[in-house]
């Protein structure tokens, strides 16, 4: 199978859905995760399951799709067996999960929010590098092994 193999995190809406979505128009196979579930410390409602299995759908036979949070490590692996176990090895991975939680300073959000924006935001890609990196390194096509982190405008232009 030369088809090339992506994960892909925040796939339910977004950013995370435009990836799965332009990846499979260019040939590749993706496994689009993301936890389609709300947390009650973030402002707005996540993505549901229902937008998530229209991802899939979309996918034209290219794309599987499973329920993982970033912040579940068990989860994660069992996303990345499951993306061997369907394609047959994994290539690149694309860290999009993310959240925003609050539109106030830093200093009002609450200790909740606080835990879950870096929860998401940076344990979330910790997890997902170490869950899908040993894999891409030992199943990936020569020269193809890649890991992507999206961060937002927030990461280079500071905001109140």
């Amino acid at each position: 199978m030369n088809q090339p193999v992506a994960l892909v995190t925040g796939a339910g809406r977004g950013i995370g859905a435009a990836t799965v979505a332009g990846l499979a128009a260019d040939g590749w196979a993706v496994m689009g995760v993301d936890s389609c579930a709300d947390d009650p410390a973030i402002p707005y409602p996540m993505a549901t399951r229902a937008q998530l299995d229209e991802v899939d759908s979309a996918g034209g036979g290219s794309v599987a799709t499973m329920i993982a949070d970033v912040r579940d490590e068990v989860a994660l692996e069992a996303a990345v067996e499951a993306t061997v176990e369907r394609f047959g090895r994994l290539d690149a991975t694309v860290a999009a999960a993310g959240v925003v939680g609050g539109a106030g300073p830093v200093w009002e959000l609450d200790n909740d929010a606080w835990r879950a924006v870096l929860g998401i935001n940076l344990r979330g890609v910790h997890n997902t590098i170490r869950a899908t990196v040993p894999t891409i390194i030992d199943t990936a096509s020569a020269g193809r092994g890649r890991f992507v982190a999206v961060a937002s405008a927030a990461g280079s232009l500071g905001l109140r």
